[in-house]
């Protein structure tokens, strides 16, 4: 084994435990960092891969578990994606600068962790320059709904989720753990209306101008419904980086398979293929990447 692995337990403002774990390379001369983060109905198992895949390569990698996921607590309370960027990724990153003293580090973020990243960026700007360079994987939150056919898949998810109070993540395949509809609905709200809004009506389009990291957006060809090529180019359009990337990958752009919404982040030929563009990105190895 090339890499050590520890569970930290560090406390979000409103007191809830939340577990970051630590994967670093056995040398002790990692000068890079990189914050994980997994998105709804998943934990740190599906950023494992890849952050070993990085700590093997000299890069120390820190993986937040959300509330109720994997080994944070679980809190009795509804929450939502403002609940995850405010205070469990806000009290990561006050580890990271302030215990760890980084004083900048890149992000790599699966679908909703994707999300919450950017809702801390809009609504905590001292963040911005503690941000390097950003990974997004399957990541979009209002573009959806691009088609008469998945506009009725958003309805009916999004009325069958309100019935049963929750949406269930691990009856669907999506991941070990279910969702409360308090999460979700903001999903389906924002995908439904294409309006990126927070409870009081602010607009997070405008405060994504102000971010402005470089940024490489990665999703499968063959994830038509969560992360559509049409919504994830309209997110990433909307940030104010100058250098920012769009890889949509399957069979007809040159990858090994037609990827969907998790095996584009965590598979074994992501591990081939996607795993070192990403490594490419981060290493700072030049960011004209081929396909």
């Amino acid at each position: 084994m090339m890499y050590h692995e520890n569970e930290i337990n560090i406390y979000s403002d409103d007191g809830v435990r939340l577990s970051l774990w630590k994967i670093e390379p056995i040398s002790t001369n990692s000068d890079t960092n990189v914050f994980l983060t997994h998105g709804t109905f998943s934990n740190k198992d599906i950023c494992f891969g890849i952050a070993k895949y990085l700590a093997e390569r000299n890069i120390t990698c820190w993986i937040l578990e959300w509330r109720s996921h994997g080994s944070s607590e679980n809190y009795a309370k509804s929450f939502d994606f403002e609940t995850i960027a405010l205070y469990d990724m806000k009290a990561a990153f006050d580890y990271l600068i302030h215990n760890v003293k980084l004083k900048s580090f890149h992000c790599v973020t699966h679908s909703g962790g994707g999300i919450s990243l950017t809702i801390l960026l809009c609504k905590m700007q001292n963040y911005k320059d503690n941000i390097n360079k950003i990974v997004f994987f399957s990541c979009q939150s209002y573009g959806a709904s691009y088609s008469i056919y998945s506009r009725l898949k958003l309805h009916i998810s999004n009325f069958v989720s309100y019935l049963i109070g929750y949406t269930p993540g691990r009856l669907l395949g999506l991941g070990p753990h279910n969702e409360d509809y308090c999460i979700m609905k903001q999903w389906f709200k924002w995908n439904l209306t294409g309006k990126f809004l927070d409870k009081k009506s602010n607009d997070y389009k405008h405060l994504m101008k102000g971010v402005k990291s470089e940024i490489l957006s990665i999703r499968g060809e063959n994830d038509t419904f969560i992360a559509p090529k049409q919504g994830c180019d309209r997110f990433l359009a909307d940030f104010g980086s100058k250098n920012k990337q769009l890889k949509s990958c399957g069979l007809s752009t040159g990858y090994l398979q037609n990827y969907n919404h998790s095996t584009i982040f965590l598979s074994l030929c992501a591990k081939k293929e996607i795993w070192p563009l990403v490594y490419e990105w981060l290493d700072c190895k030049g960011t004209s990447m081929s396909r």
